[in-house]
Order: structure tokens, then C-alpha cells, then sequence
């Protein structure tokens, strides 16, 4: 039954995540470097992602300027946004992850009367924003090469009304520092309320999925330090931290308004390694709670393969580190496959709460897999691994409270059993004290009785000669004298003596 009621919520929590990301109505996307939003009505259709074909001039930070002369600047040709620059093609030569360019974008837009807003949430890896001819955003600072170049994360909302329907976007961004360059994030446009309600939506949400993960595994070391036996405990308790810490650092990098003037090179740290990190620490709970599931070998080339990637990560910079992201995502999806037949196994040889596990990482896996094809830019379908976090974290949360469920009636029961074992032993002992009285008792009349025996003997012995004496003496007594009747009273007393002595 908990396993089905299990499998309901998880039907209805992907139902609701999935069905929450689809659009009332396509959004159109650029064409040549324009955006027709003409017939798109934000109070009706909603904010629009500006998706498509940008104008891209690789090699070189241009600013509205540029476009107010002639010749114009040449472009290099149109890129896809989003997405990152790596493998474009400029005069025939596939670009690589660092350098510098240019975005421009024109937006055609139907209603000018209300005030509108654009979302950031970051680029690859500093850059900065003009619209209609000025500069409105700058984060970091975009440089041509690497000295004058400073990356930076930090998500921005941008207000402000239109003046006419037509909108010039420029970017410049420039990346020395990460593997990848260019707009790889999604950039949105609505109205200021709706931009900034799906900020707060999304902050909330991070927030409230940190707060459960968070909890859970303080939970879990809470119950280590009371069970220092179940290592599953504690294994599960600092994965849940470190996904914790994961979130703060992914999609809108909430850490950053915790620790707004943190290094960039640090906060990359932190986020490969809460990722890198989790890895072995849940291959070592799975192994913890399924022993005989999962081999020492898979175990260890999982621990060895996740230290040597963490190391990389604290000892190199991130333009070195960050090129270990694709292996790793291999890696991961490698041992979460060995972990899924490895559960399978468990959950057919009928070991405990590996039913319940299974359902909650199939959901981790598959949102897993969703967001490796995402970030390597193969499928754009937006990131649900927080989700399946949480849906598999939940499951271990489930089955945490069903085992102790069962350990609190196990208790019950043991309880009831151990009250009549407890009443019968009182019901014995007193039939033991009973038995004690009466044995007790018997003894004292033992005693009495050979105390008795003893003086009925002493006495008998002394009544013989009351009794034997006279009889001799009544021999040698005339009928007529006067001893007869004396010794025969004598005897006749000592008779009666013998008598109640032998009663």
C-alpha cells in the first residue's frame, strides 16, 4: 500500500513539474537577428524567451556606436541563443570556449504601453547589456583577453519602458576563465510583474527545496549521532548537504546574495565539487544499505574516479577544471546505471525498501539525464535535477518513516510480549512464595513432630517404670493391704500417662 501511494505522488509530482513548463502558446523565435513579437501580447500569451537566430561578430566588443557608422561592423554570421558559442563556425573554423563577441538582436513589438523587464541569469563568463543605444547591465567585465577580462555570476532584472516598438539588444561577452563561452542561459522578456514574479517564484522555489534538503540531512546526522551503527545514516545526511549546497550555487545562484563579493574561481569550486562530491557519497549509502547488491569494485572505482575529479577541481583553475564537466557527466550517468540494475537486483531478491528507493531514483535518473542533454545544449527542455532531487530525497524520507513505523509497532509488540512475560513470571514467583509458606510450615511441623516423637519416647520410658514397678510389687502385696490400692492408682495414672503420650 505505501509502495503504490509512493508511486502516486511521484506520478503527480512529475504531472505538475512537467505540465508547469509548457507554454500556453509557441512563442515565436529570431529569424536573421529579428524577434517579431508584433502579435504577441504579454498580459495574454505571457513573458517570451528570446530564443533564436542572434547576429554574432566573433572577436569583436562592439557598442550601439558601432552600428551608427558606415560600413557597419561585418558580422560573422547568426548563432543560436541559447546556447554557447563552442564549435561555431567563423570563416570556416570551428571556434573554441574562449574569446570575445558580440550579440545584437532586434525586437518588433506589438504593445508599447507598459513597462517591461528582461531577465538575465548569466553568460559565458562576463558581459555586458545595451539597450537601445545604452548600457544597462554590466556584470563582470568583458575583456580581450584574460588580464583585462573579470568573470562573474550574479542573475539581473533589467526595468524599463519602451519608447517605440522596436528594441536593439547588444551584448558583449567574453570568456577566458570556463571551457564554454557565449549566451548559454535563456533570456526572458515580459511585463515587469510577470519577470519579476517568475524571480520570486523560482527564488522561492530553490529556497524551499534548500530548506527540505537541508533539513533532511541535518536530520539524518541527528539520527547518526544517536545510531552511530547505521552508517546510512550519516552517508545520506551529507549528500543531502552537499545537494544543498548545490542548489545555492545553480539556475539563479542564490549563494551569491548571501556572498555577493565572492571570488568567481571559489564559487566555481563549490559548485563542481557539491556536484563531483555527491557522487561517492551516495555510491557509499548504497552500498550500506544493500551490501550484497553492490560490489566492492564498482565502489572503488567510483571513489577513486570521483577523488581524482575533485582533486582536479581544487588544484587547477576553473578554465582547466571545467573541461572535466562532460567526462563526469558520463561518469555519473555510468554509475547510475550500474545503481539502477544493482537496485533492480535488490528489489528481486525482495531487500528491504529497495522498491521504494528504485521508483525515487528512476525519477532522479531520468531528470539527471534530461539535464546532461540540456547543459550540453543536445535538448532544450529546461532543468528538472532539483526536482528529482527532492522526489528521490522524499523517498528516502519515506522509507526512513516507514521503517520506523514498523520498528515502533515492533516495540509494541515486544512491549506486550515482555508485560505477560513480566506478569507470568510475578504469577510464578508467587506460586513459589506460596510453595516457600507451605514448605516452610511442613518443616516446622516436621520439627515439631520430632520434637514430640522425641519427648513421647523420654516420656514412655519413664511411664514404663510407673507402669512395670508396681505391677512387681503388686506381686509380693497382700489382697488386703493397704499399698494394693496405692500402686494401683500408680499404675493406673501411669497407664493413663502412657495413654495420652501415644495419643
Amino acid at each position: 500500500m505505501r509502495g503504490k501511494l509512493l508511486i502516486v505522488f511521484l506520478s503527480l509530482t512529475a504531472g505538475v513539474a512537467f505540465t508547469g513548463c509548457r507554454a500556453s502558446r509557441r512563442a515565436p523565435v529570431a529569424v536573421n537577428g529579428v524577434l517579431d513579437l508584433r502579435n504577441w501580447q504579454f498580459n495574454r500569451d505571457g513573458s517570451v524567451a528570446l530564443k533564436g537566430e542572434y547576429e554574432f561578430y566573433w572577436l569583436h566588443l562592439l557598442t550601439p556606436d558601432s552600428f551608427a557608422v558606415r560600413p557597419a561592423p561585418r558580422k560573422s554570421g547568426f548563432i543560436q541563443v541559447q546556447g554557447s558559442w563552442n564549435g561555431y563556425k567563423v570563416a570556416g573554423h570551428e571556434i573554441g570556449g574562449q574569446g570575445y563577441a558580440t550579440y545584437r538582436l532586434t525586437v518588433l513589438l506589438g504593445d508599447t504601453t507598459r513597462p517591461l523587464a528582461l531577465k538575465f541569469l548569466d553568460m559565458g563568463t562576463t558581459y555586458a547589456v545595451f539597450l537601445n543605444g545604452e548600457k544597462v547591465l554590466t556584470v563582470g567585465h568583458p575583456g580581450r583577453t584574460a588580464e583585462t577580462s573579470v568573470p562573474r555570476y550574479f542573475p539581473q532584472i533589467v526595468d524599463f519602458v519602451p519608447k517605440s516598438n522596436r528594441l536593439e539588444l547588444l551584448f558583449q561577452v567574453s570568456n577566458f576563465h570556463h571551457r564554454r563561452g557565449g549566451a548559454w542561459e535563456v533570456i526572458r522578456l515580459g511585463t515587469q510583474k510577470q519577470i519579476h514574479a517568475l524571480r520570486e517564484r523560482r527564488l522561492a522555489f530553490d529556497l524551499i527545496l534548500f530548506g527540505s534538503i537541508l533539513i533532511m540531512g541535518l536530520y539524518h546526522l541527528a539520527l547518526f549521532a544517536l545510531r552511530k551503527r547505521d552508517h546510512s545514516l550519516i552517508y545520506f545526511g551529507v549528500f543531502c548537504l552537499l545537494i544543498a549546497l548545490r542548489l545555492l550555487t545553480t539556475d539563479e545562484r542564490f549563494l551569491l546574495y548571501f556572498f555577493p563579493g565572492l571570488n568567481w574561481e571559489i564559487f566555481e569550486k563549490i559548485e563542481y565539487l557539491s556536484y563531483y562530491l555527491s557522487v561517492p557519497v551516495f555510491g557509499l549509502f548504497l552500498k550500506w544499505l544493500f551490501p550484497r547488491d553492490i560490489h566492492k569494485s564498482a565502489l572503488l572505482f567510483t571513489l577513486t574516479t570521483a577523488c581524482g575529479f575533485s582533486l582536479a577541481v581544487l588544484f587547477t583553475p576553473t578554465r582547466v577544471f571545467s573541461q572535466t564537466m562532460v567526462p563526469y557527466q558520463l561518469f555519473t550517468v555510468l554509475v547510475m546505471v550500474y545503481a539502477v540494475a544493482a537496485l533492480i537486483s535488490a528489489m528481486v531478491k525482495k531487500r528491504e525498501g529497495s522498491a521504494i528507493i528504485l521508483a525515487g531514483f528512476l525519477f532522479l535518473f531520468a531528470t539527471v539525464v534530461n539535464d546532461i542533454l540540456d547543459a550540453d545544449e543536445i535538448i532544450q527542455t529546461g532543468h528538472f535535477v532539483h526536482l528529482g532531487l527532492f522526489v528521490f530525497i522524499f523517498s528516502q524520507a519515506f522509507l526512513l518513516s516507514f521503517r520506523f513505523s514498523r520498528a515502533f509497532k515492533t516495540i509494541a509488540t515486544q512491549k506486550k510480549i515482555l508485560l505477560d512475560e513480566i506478569a507470568d513470571r510475578k504469577h510464578a514467583e508467587k506460586q513459589q512464595d506460596e510453595l516457600r509458606e507451605k514448605l516452610h510450615r511442613a518443616q516446622k511441623m516436621e520439627a515439631l513432630g520430632r520434637l514430640a516423637g522425641g519427648v513421647a519416647h523420654n516420656l514412655n520410658n519413664i511411664l514404663t517404670g510407673l507402669v512395670t514397678y508396681p505391677d512387681l510389687m503388686l506381686l509380693d502385696v497382700e489382697e488386703n493391704s493397704e499399698m494394693k490400692e496405692l500402686l494401683e492408682t500408680i499404675k493406673h495414672a501411669g497407664l493413663r500417662a502412657a495413654a495420652v503420650v501415644q495419643d
